[in-house]
C-alpha cells in the first residue's frame, strides 16, 4: 500500500508539472525538451521515444531517450525514421488505439531495433497522439522487463496525450503567426522589417570577424507596364516566379527579401562589391535570358 501511495504521488506531481508546463504556451521545442523528464514519473519506463508524423505519415520529429544511473534523461539517436515496416505502430494508426506489449520475444509483430550493447526491450507500451480524428505522432514507451505496462498507464498517458495535442496544436498556431509577421504574403520572403533586423545582425558579424558584406536591391523593369497592360494579377505571377528564381540563384548563406514594390534586396555575406556586381550581372542575364511564362499564350522578358 505504501509503494502504491508513493507511485500515486510521482504521478500526481508529474502530472501536475506537465500541466504547468503546457499551460504557459511553450514552443514546441520547449515541450520536446522538457518532456522526457517529466514522463518518468507518469509512467515508469527504461527508454522512450516522442514521435510527429507528417501529412504523408513519416517522421518529422523523432525524439528518443533513455536514462542514466541516476535517472537524468539522456537523449540518443532513434533507431529508425520510418514506419513502412513497422506493423505495431501501423496497428495504432489504424485503430487510433494504445498498444500493450507484454512479452516483446513471444509477439509476432515486434521488429527488434535494440543496438549492439544494449538492453533488449521486452515490453512496450504505444498510444497514439490524436489530432481532429488523425493521428499525428505516438508516444512510445520501452522496458527491459516484461510485463511492465497496464490499462492504468494507458488512462494516464490518454489524458497527457490530449493535453499535449493542445499545446502542440498551440504552439505552431504561435510558430505560424511568428512567421506571418516576418514574411512577405506574396511572395514568401522575408519582408521589409525582417529584412532590417537581419541587415543590421549582419553588419555586427562582419564587423566582429572583418569580413565584407554587400547588399543588393534588385528592381524589375517596366514593371509598371506589366500590371497595366495584363493587369496585377499576372504582375503578382512575376513577382512570385522572380522571388523563386532569387532564391534558387543565391548561396544558402545568401538571404533576400522583399523591400516594397517591385524592389528586391539581397544580403550577401562574405562579399565584396566586386563579387556582388558579378552575381547580380549573373542572375540578371540569367532571368532576361528565361521568358516567365503565364498562360500558355503569354510569356514575358523581365531585367
Amino acid at each position: 500500500i505504501v509503494v502504491n501511495d508513493i507511485t500515486q504521488q510521482k504521478q500526481a506531481e508529474a502530472l501536475r508539472r506537465t500541466s504547468e508546463l503546457l499551460s504557459s504556451n511553450p514552443t514546441l521545442e520547449e515541450i520536446l525538451n522538457t518532456l522526457p523528464g517529466i514522463l518518468r514519473g507518469v509512467v515508469p519506463h527504461d527508454s522512450a521515444n516522442i514521435m510527429l508524423l507528417n501529412e504523408v505519415n513519416s517522421p518529422s520529429t523523432n525524439i528518443s531517450w533513455t536514462y542514466d544511473s541516476e535517472g537524468h534523461s539522456v537523449s540518443r539517436t532513434p533507431t529508425f525514421n520510418s514506419i513502412d515496416e513497422k506493423s505495431v505502430l501501423q496497428s495504432i494508426i489504424a485503430t487510433q488505439q494504445p498498444v500493450i506489449i507484454d512479452n516483446t520475444g513471444t509477439h509476432a509483430g515486434w521488429e527488434k531495433t535494440d543496438r549492439p550493447g544494449d538492453n533488449p526491450v521486452l515490453s512496450y507500451l504505444g498510444v497514439p497522439i490524436l489530432s481532429e480524428g488523425k493521428v499525428i505522432g505516438f508516444l512510445n514507451f520501452n522496458s527491459f522487463k516484461p510485463n511492465t505496462f497496464s490499462v492504468t498507464d494507458i488512462s494516464l498517458l490518454q489524458g497527457f496525450s490530449d493535453q499535449l495535442t493542445e499545446a502542440m496544436a498551440n504552439a505552431a498556431k504561435v510558430g505560424e503567426i511568428s512567421r506571418l509577421a516576418i514574411t512577405d504574403g506574396l511572395t514568401g520572403l522575408h519582408n521589409r522589417r525582417h529584412l532590417d533586423d537581419l541587415f543590421l545582425a549582419e553588419i555586427k558579424r562582419a564587423l566582429r570577424f572583418k569580413e565584407p558584406l554587400t547588399t543588393v536591391i534588385a528592381d524589375v523593369d517596366y514593371f509598371k507596364k506589366v500590371n497595366d497592360t495584363y493587369g496585377h494579377q499576372v504582375g503578382d505571377e512575376v513577382l512570385k516566379e522572380l522571388a523563386s528564381r532569387f532564391k534558387d540563384g543565391l548561396r544558402d548563406t545568401d538571404i533576400v527579401g522583399r523591400y516594397g514594390g517591385e524592389e528586391f534586396e539581397w544580403i550577401l555575406p562574405v562579399t565584396n562589391a566586386s563579387g556582388a556586381h558579378k552575381l547580380a550581372e549573373k542572375l540578371r542575364a540569367l532571368i532576361e535570358a528565361t521568358p516567365i511564362r503565364y498562360t500558355a499564350n503569354l510569356s514575358m522578358n523581365n531585367t
